[in-house]
């Protein structure tokens, strides 16, 4: 499982690595994919503590996160079954025992016994939602982005279940 955006398109070339025996022979690939997805606002806040991102605007890195997840679209179109799932990141640090038991049911694999709650952050978009609310309520020019943002990627947000408008509610 990884939420790196370079694995988007990495799953692809493992894919074949995988699947290729040899010349032309193919047997049934031993990877599969797990996607993590995470709320656009908060994947564009928590970016602009990297170097390369300090520059961009929260509307770029939310839309460098619409052309990630419109990859990952195509990735599971494309890989089909090979997909165990795309996961949404709140959902599994929320409840991690049931998104995992999800996903090793998926895999036919028997199921951990371990308790996640004291290894999992509960709540990994908290500070990036006081981060960003913060701003928003006390700049124009992010309120004037926002609904830049929510125009331009809200339809993409909400088929993934995000809401743009209720990130600080």
């Amino acid at each position: 499982m990884e939420k790196t955006p370079t694995n988007v398109i990495t799953a692809r070339w493992l894919h074949l690595l995988f699947n290729v025996v040899g010349k032309g022979e193919r047997t049934p690939t031993t990877a599969r994919f797990v996607f993590i997805q995470r709320h656009p606002l908060a994947t564009a806040i928590s970016q602009k503590k990297w170097p390369r991102c300090k520059i961009l605007s929260t509307f770029e890195l939310v839309a460098h996160w619409a052309a990630v997840t419109e990859k990952i679209e195509e990735t599971v179109k494309e890989l089909g079954e090979l997909v165990v799932g795309v996961v949404k990141l709140e959902d599994l640090t929320a409840n991690p025992k049931k998104e995992i038991a999800g996903i090793l049911k998926q895999l036919k694999v028997e199921p951990v016994k371990k308790d996640f709650k004291t290894r999992v952050r509960e709540d990994p978009n908290k500070r990036y939602i006081r981060e960003y609310c913060r701003q928003l309520y006390s700049d124009a020019n992010a309120r004037t982005e926002q609904l830049l943002i929510l125009e331009k990627y809200g339809d993409i947000a909400k088929r993934w279940g995000y809401e743009i408008e209720q990130f600080c509610h």
